[in-house]
């Protein structure tokens, strides 16, 4: 090969080489775990506790109840799909309930749910 064709295949070579590395770490970002389920991030108003009842990644019934303080809580370890019902327990005893519909896959592990007003 001679020097001159030679160096006009290096900047294609690199051009090359960047895009096939840009494309890997694009692909990186669907890698997470959560392709299968979701853990779920609970964005409380009050510092009580939430029981939530759904299902997992694996299709079976799950029901988890965590204590909460005001604004997010991530809840590690359990991973759900689909409806998840949930109690939010409240001062004086007071409850309320609602449904998260958590999506099966996404670009990370946790997804928000909003404790209603």
């Amino acid at each position: 090969m001679s020097t001159s064709y030679r160096k006009r295949l290096a900047p294609l070579a690199t051009t090359l080489g960047i895009v096939a590395c840009g494309l890997l770490e694009a692909g990186a970002g669907t890698a997470w775990a959560g392709n299968n389920g979701q853990q779920i991030n609970y964005y409380s108003h009050y510092a009580y506790i939430q029981c939530s009842a759904g299902t997992n990644q694996n299709g079976g019934n799950v029901r988890n109840c965590t204590q909460l303080r005001i604004g997010s809580n991530p809840n590690q370890g359990y991973w759900w799909v689909g409806p998840v019902n949930i109690t939010w327990h409240r001062p004086r005893g007071t409850e309320i309930s609602s449904t998260c519909n958590v999506p099966k896959s996404q670009d990370a592990d946790f997804f928000t749910c909003y404790e209603p007003s």
